[in-house]
């Protein structure tokens, strides 16, 4: 995304109350951004459920949740069931659903699309540059982020100092056997490997600096990958470890057959892992630091296939949570009658959510 289209997509509307105050959110700590890549395309339309839809239930005779089990929010719009653990942070105005978001001629291929969403760019190849990478050369932060997951996704670019771990424990052991070898060279690869060992080693002595502060995190959290990443990022951030953005992934949304008790059993781990972050957040006084944003490569297609699944779609529903988030219904439901080759046509172009949180957050 350049500088042009930045400044156009900033001055888009869909978006422009998702923050509240968010100029003064941060209180004794920087704002944070979690990135949560679903990885494999969510299936949107069981995810925020047009519940009293005709078409949607036409389209799924056998995959379709039932009225009875959706969690009714508003405009006739309801959440998955296994969602109920975030029910009451949208009670409480703190989640944000983003409806129709897609990008003009939608890839369905799982290595294209997820190269525009980590990038922003819509043409052309595919690129090595995040689109946070933009944001990264303004700071002056020893680490910019910290990856949780298997995939760096935005968090790649020559502007930003990026941690990969699977946990701060780990990643603090293993950094101990790096030795920093003081050597002046003029071959300019091994200056680079040397000038990485040194940032890893001044990273390493700063988060294990704060984590002897001994801010414990509870143990209520799940014990799935997802819902250890995100305890991982709570024990971090609780502990004041100085980064502002965090990458954490769910793997496993590419349903093609099964998929009922496959999605289910997904959107569960979701909603406990970000619940229990959540409350670990409001104990330690740092919620109205957090906003987690999700995306995935593409939605699923409106109608069912033979399989018991839904093959590549396009557009989809992603949420916004935090203690900043202006909570409700943000976008337009797209019609399940006027398709674009069986998908959801797209009414907001993703580009304005990352123009709204990198001037707003």
């Amino acid at each position: 995304m350049n500088r042009r289209d930045f400044l156009l997509y900033s001055s888009l509307l869909p978006f422009s109350n998702l923050l509240s105050n968010a100029a003064s959110a941060a209180s004794h700590q920087k704002r944070i951004l979690i990135l949560l890549e679903l990885s494999g395309g969510n299936d949107g339309l069981n995810t925020l459920v047009p519940y009293k839809n005709a078409s949607y239930y036409r389209a799924r005779p056998n995959l379709a949740i039932s009225p009875e089990q959706v969690l009714p929010l508003e405009n006739n719009m309801g959440m998955h069931p296994s969602l109920q653990p975030l029910l009451p942070h949208w009670n409480k105005g703190q989640l944000a659903w983003l409806q129709g978001v897609g990008y003009p001629n939608a890839s369905r291929s799982h290595f294209r699309s997820i190269n525009i969403w980590e990038t922003a760019l819509i043409s052309g190849k595919n690129s090595h540059k995040g689109w946070v990478d933009k944001y990264a050369s303004q700071q002056q932060n020893q680490i910019d982020g910290i990856i949780l997951d298997d995939s760096p996704g935005p968090l790649v670019g020559r502007h930003l100092k990026t941690l990969t771990m699977d946990k701060p424990e780990t990643f603090l052991q293993q950094a101990k056997s790096i030795k920093t070898r003081q050597k002046n060279t003029h071959n300019q690869a091994l200056a680079y490997i040397l000038q990485q060992q040194q940032h890893l080693n001044s990273a390493s002595t700063m988060i294990a600096n704060k984590l002897q502060q001994g801010r414990k995190i509870n143990n209520h959290f799940p014990k799935h990958k997802f819902g250890q990443q995100m305890k991982n990022a709570a024990k971090l951030i609780a502990n004041g470890v100085d980064v502002q953005i965090y990458k954490v992934g769910l793997s496993g949304f590419d349903t093609h057959t099964h998929q009922k008790a496959q999605h289910s059993s997904l959107l569960s781990e979701l909603a406990t892992g970000l619940e229990s972050f959540a409350q670990a957040m409001e104990e330690f006084g740092l919620w109205d630091n957090i906003l987690i944003m999700s995306y995935s490569e593409f939605g699923r297609r409106v109608a069912e296939n033979g399989s018991g699944g839904t093959d590549h779609g396009a557009a989809s529903v992603h949420f916004a949570l935090g203690g900043k988030v202006q909570g409700g219904l943000y976008g337009k439901q797209p019609s399940l009658d006027d398709l674009d080759d069986g998908d959801l046509k797209y009414n907001v172009d993703f580009r304005s959510l990352y123009a709204t949180i990198g001037n707003q957050w």
